[in-house]
């Protein structure tokens, strides 16, 4: 499925319910690396003579992902009074929005494993200053 193909698609398996986000603005191009299959030949992305495909399912879910995550950075209100008179709204999350993006990057396996740490911008094992005194001790 071609690029056009794939976002037609994607729109269509949306449906109704992200027309509040799948706006003219809306930049596919962003989410489209994330869909990239394996042409018809079964030529992988990056081999020569590759024709750029893409997975319509995928790019749906990355959109939705994406919908979900601009969710969480919204306040939502909670409760409203009868008279309109109060109205209790809940923060936004973006703590819980900057996680979800972290999570998504490939750094993120990095990262969260405690045994590596950055020094001087690259990364390197972590071994605790006892190491050498239990190994050799």
């Amino acid at each position: 499925m071609n690029k056009d193909e794939a976002i037609l698609a994607a729109k269509a398996l949306l449906g109704p319910a992200a027309s509040s986000y799948v706006t003219d603005s809306f930049d596919w191009d962003l989410l489209l690396p994330d869909a990239v299959v394996p042409d018809e030949n079964g030529i992988r992305p990056g081999e020569p003579g590759y024709v750029p495909t893409y997975d319509a399912y995928w790019l749906a879910g990355c959109a939705a992902s994406l919908f979900a995550t601009w969710g969480k950075a919204s306040g939502t209100t909670t409760q409203l009074s009868v008279d309109g008179d109060s109205i209790t709204k809940t923060a936004a999350d973006w703590s819980t929005v900057s996680l979800d993006f972290f999570k998504k990057s490939p750094i993120w396996a990095l990262v969260s494993d405690p045994s590596i740490i950055w020094s001087d911008g690259s990364m390197r094992r972590y071994r605790p200053t006892s190491y050498g005194v239990l190994r050799y001790g």
